[in-house]
């Protein structure tokens, strides 16, 4: 991570890369209509919630826990797509690195997880938050969704910045299996345990 932060905020960074992938008519960009404005929904707001809590932990990342690969300055971001695409994504922008979910892909985890607690009465005998009902229960499995999901999304910006490090192949092996080796191993499954052994359980509970 750079010493200094970039002095272009993320979400007008952010803002700003969208409005010009629209003015080139830039097809992978078309469905993402803009970000949810999340600093605006009132402090309780899941959507905020979730979007503080992510931007909490992208802020600690570092080398030692990108296999020493440099990133830029990371943030998440929350968005409206014109189509019900769901979805995530990686995007590079300015100073920034960005990690994005669709509404529809988040609503959609949500709905499936109120599903799972509303049609498995047994799992509660697990009892992983006995004081917790079965909202709380639902939002507890979303926040394990959304971890695995943006684990993944973080892994392509890692494999993307080593691509661009990593010196061309010289001898005849394959190019592919060079690079396989070159890779950090466990790469998403390290991150995804990285998410959630910072996340402290006072935060935790704010999820339920």
């Amino acid at each position: 991570m750079p010493e200094t932060r970039p002095k272009i905020p993320p979400e007008a960074a952010f803002e700003r890369f969208l409005h010009e992938k629209h003015e080139r008519g830039e097809k992978k960009y078309e469905h993402i209509s803009g970000r949810i404005a999340v600093e605006n929904l009132p402090s309780d707001h899941l959507y905020r919630w979730i979007a503080e809590w992510m931007n909490l932990q992208l802020s600690d990342v570092g080398v030692t826990s990108t296999g020493g690969v440099a990133l830029p300055p990371l943030h998440f971001e929350l968005v409206r797509v014109n189509n019900g695409i769901a979805a995530a994504h990686t995007f590079e922008a300015v100073e920034w690195g960005f990690i994005v979910m669709t509404q529809p892909m988040f609503d959609e985890m949500l709905r499936l997880s109120r599903l799972v607690v509303s049609q498995n009465e047994a799992f509660f005998s697990l009892q992983i938050a006995p004081s917790a009902d079965a909202e709380k229960t639902a939002r507890l499995l979303l926040l394990m969704q959304f971890c695995f999901v943006s684990a993944h999304e973080y892994s392509h910006l890692v494999r993307q910045h080593l691509e661009d490090i990593r010196p061309m192949p010289t001898s005849s092996e394959p190019f592919c299996r060079k690079r396989k080796r070159s890779m950090p191993t466990g790469t998403a499954s390290i991150t995804t345990c990285r998410i959630f052994s910072v996340a402290p359980v006072a935060r935790l509970r704010r999820v339920c």
